[in-house]
């Protein structure tokens, strides 16, 4: 009985002591990661807000949420992915070659919901052109806080974070902001 007992016990521990992370990144990491539906920037606050809670979705204290803007296409036709905050965009006077104000995207989240925001400081709005406001394309992905940890993978970069949880190879959902 003693010798059952113990097998029993060095197999508990086997199993419960096993691990999949022989790798230095987090493939069994599971993120979620969202598309949202174009969105277009209008007055008075130039945000949009998307509801983790009313779509049902779940996001943990312990979690980092993380937002890409869609720059473009390249030449073989894969989207181009611009973390947030961008870069900014100078508006340039063309008289006097001087900067009048700027444009970039950000965000802030909690874990009810991300506010994109389109942030600018320009005397003329007028210069903030359909181009930015318009049909604007936003990707979510949401990690836990220990993969965001990981040295090895750059989630300022969404080519090394699509690698590191696989998306490439997942369907991503399409919501609305309601």
């Amino acid at each position: 009985m003693k010798k059952l007992f113990t097998l029993l016990c060095i197999t508990a521990f086997i199993f419960t002591s096993c691990s999949n992370d022989d790798d230095f990144v987090d493939f069994d990491t599971i993120g979620t990661t969202i598309d949202l539906e174009p969105i277009t920037f209008g007055q008075p606050d130039f945000a949009a807000t998307f509801s983790f809670f009313d779509n049902g979705i779940d996001v943990f204290d312990s979690d980092v949420v993380t937002v890409f803007r869609r720059e473009g296409t390249s030449n073989n036709g894969e989207a181009i992915w611009e973390p947030l905050p961008t870069a900014s965009v100078f508006f340039i006077n063309d008289a006097t070659n001087a900067i009048e104000g700027f444009l970039n995207y950000r965000y802030n989240f909690t874990i009810d919901d991300v506010e994109i925001v389109l942030d600018f400081d320009v005397p003329d709005a007028n210069l903030v052109t359909a181009e930015f406001t318009t049909n604007q394309i936003f990707r979510i992905v949401i990690v836990p806080s220990d993969f965001i940890e990981n040295k090895s993978v750059n989630v300022k970069d969404y080519e090394s974070l699509s690698k590191a949880l696989k998306l490439e190879s997942r369907t991503i959902p399409k919501m609305s902001i309601k």
